[in-house]
């Protein structure tokens, strides 16, 4: 009974992570979106990644996508 309590509670929170990792997705290409907006006189000097913008949200969400899925068979093995 604790065995499948304590199961059912890590299934839950490899849940709330993959929530949390597809809001943290939406959040960068809502950001990605809104950049384009604006042009690049309106930012500040120093941008703080060596790539560009679009890059790195794209990277951000290949990463989540990624980490959804382990997460998902991690979760599934459980």
């Amino acid at each position: 009974m604790r065995e499948k309590l304590q199961k059912e509670e890590e299934l839950e929170m490899y849940k709330n992570l993959i929530k949390k990792l597809m809001n943290f997705q939406e959040a960068a290409y809502y950001l990605l979106e809104e950049m384009e907006k604006y042009d690049d006189e309106l930012l500040c000097d120093g941008y703080p990644f060596n790539k560009d913008f679009h890059e790195v949200v794209l990277e951000i969400m290949d990463w989540v996508e990624t980490s959804e899925a382990k997460l998902k068979k991690v979760a599934k093995n459980k």
